[in-house]
């Protein structure tokens, strides 16, 4: 790699500015890595709306990424957490590259086309802009001709436009992956559009064809074949405080008390239930939560096939709050067709990542950050950017994946609390599953607090039964919208404030 004070020399002859040389011949884009396609190019309808601003492939961690062309590099640094490399190749046509680790380049680097600039640390996102406008960049592949110009801004002082570029890059891919799950502003207001369309269409929990009536939760009995509950608490939690899911009373909804398991965060279950199934016992404290979720997953896995083992033939159900409602879904996925699930209910779980796990990264990114590291070190049990954290938001583990739904022969209920501060109920759904909001408009209590509503014993009643969730009134329904609605729009405010802070001290 050469550095800048190469492209000062050699930029009036890449440009032929002023030197009569001609111009350097046409060159085209070429895949910066080799790995299938996870996710193509999705264009959002709205600036702030849904879609894929590029293209995603499905890489481990330390895979090579190359420069898709010949450039220079104007913007190599984190972003919200994650590292992420621009390159601008000249014409109007800019590459972004990330998440990535282990950078060889730096702002200011001029690259050739497979030049190695870093590796991945999983999943890759590459993207292409021209004139500002994001293109699927696989329709640049091997097609696209540019010419490259490496200073092609009015101004004439090279380190002068790379600091220009390096600011609109970084706005720009802040703009661009923090919508990259669940679209900002678009997402939560294309969730209240598309959901006040449902009532006046007569849509969604007020359907007599979709929801269960008063009659219909009357006559829910309890179930009586032998069923298995087991309880995935969430981030913060230890062995010994397992209290958000302590609410539910599973036993009197037909469980056996020996029956009634939680999963431990390092392996097998807490001491507790589950007598004589020959499975690892374990203790864990609030530290053991905060791991990536990738790694959780595979311990309620093997959980999971262990407690099947011990009980063949039983149904086994499974509860989770908060963290543990997203790590259960992904485990049911991994154990689809080996073990025998019931019910799934994830209970105020942010399955496509949350705000305030964005928030949270966010503030460590930011000269504030180290003043919060210093005064207090957790969110929710666990520092800024703890790997579940960084997992948490909507452009890591839990948005890329927020597409996987649940199984289709899997009962699954996922209910958020209406004024949830921590998980706004708009954002606890997950595909696969019949969404529901319970629980009045106190915020004290409603993410902790959310298993021991009554409506949340009466939801599970009803899936156990195999009926559908409780029907609402309209009013219940506006105010399902409103309430979570304007809590979403809050912790994205805060966000592009901390965000905006963390610009301008920098």
């Amino acid at each position: 790699m050469r550095r800048f004070v190469v492209l000062v020399l050699v930029s009036f002859v890449l440009t032929g500015a002023a030197s009569g040389v001609a111009q350097a011949p046409p060159v085209v884009l070429r895949s910066p890595v080799d790995a299938p396609v996870l996710d193509p190019f999705r264009a959002p309808t709205i600036r702030f709306g849904e879609g894929n601003r590029g293209v995603e492939y499905d890489t481990d961690a330390g895979v090579v990424v190359d420069a898709a062309g010949p450039g220079i590099v104007v913007f190599a640094a984190p972003v919200a957490g994650q590292v992420w490399v621009s390159i601008d190749h000249g014409a109007g046509l800019r590459t972004s590259y990330g998440p990535l680790a282990g950078l060889r380049v730096r702002r200011g680097d001029i690259v050739e086309r497979g030049d190695a600039i870093a590796t991945t640390t999983g999943p890759f996102h590459f993207g292409a802009r021209i004139d500002d406008v994001y293109v699927d960049p696989a329709g640049l592949m091997g097609v696209y001709e540019f010419t490259v110009r490496l200073v092609a801004h009015e101004t004439e002082d090279p380190r002068r436009w790379l600091q220009i570029a390096a600011h609109e890059e970084r706005l720009q891919l802040l703009d661009a992956h923090r919508v990259q799950s669940v679209g900002f502003f678009g997402s939560v207001f294309g969730r209240l559009r598309g959901a006040m369309g449902g009532l006046a269409d007569g849509i969604g929990n007020g359907d007599p064809a979709l929801c269960s009536a008063p009659s219909a939760i009357a006559s829910a009995r309890r179930p009586q074949p032998r069923r298995i509950a087991v309880l995935v608490d969430g981030l913060g939690s230890s062995s010994s405080d397992g209290e958000a899911l302590s609410g539910l009373d599973l036993v009197g909804l037909g469980y056996g008390a020996a029956d009634i398991v939680r999963h431990s965060y390092v392996g097998g279950l807490v001491p507790g239930g589950g007598d004589g199934w020959g499975i690892e016992r374990s203790t864990y404290d609030g530290g053991a939560t905060r791991g990536p979720i990738e790694s959780q997953v595979a311990e309620l896995s093997r959980t999971l096939r262990a407690i099947s083992a011990a009980n063949p033939g039983v149904a086994i159900d499974v509860y989770g709050h908060s963290l543990g409602g997203v790590v259960a879904r992904h485990a049911l996925v991994a154990v689809h067709g080996e073990v025998e699930i019931g019910i799934a209910v994830p209970l105020a779980s942010p399955h496509a990542g949350v705000p305030l796990a964005r928030l949270a990264v966010a503030i460590e990114g930011t000269s504030a950050g180290a003043v919060a590291g210093l005064v207090s070190a957790d969110w929710s049990g666990a520092e800024l950017a703890a790997p579940v954290i960084v997992d948490l938001t909507e452009s890591g583990f839990a948005g890329r994946f927020r597409h996987v739904g649940f199984p289709d022969d899997v009962h699954a209920v996922t209910i958020g609390a209406r004024a949830d501060v921590v998980v706004p109920a708009l954002l606890a759904d997950a595909p696969g599953a019949r969404h529901v909001v319970v629980g009045g408009s106190d915020p004290i209590d409603a993410h902790g607090g959310i298993a021991a509503l009554p409506e949340v014993e009466t939801e599970v009643r009803l899936a156990l039964a195999g009926l559908p969730p409780a029907c609402s009134g309209v009013a219940d329904r506006i105010l399902d919208l409103v309430v979570p609605g304007a809590i979403a729009f809050g912790h994205n405010a805060a966000v592009l404030g901390t965000l905006g802070a963390g610009l301008l001290g920098r």
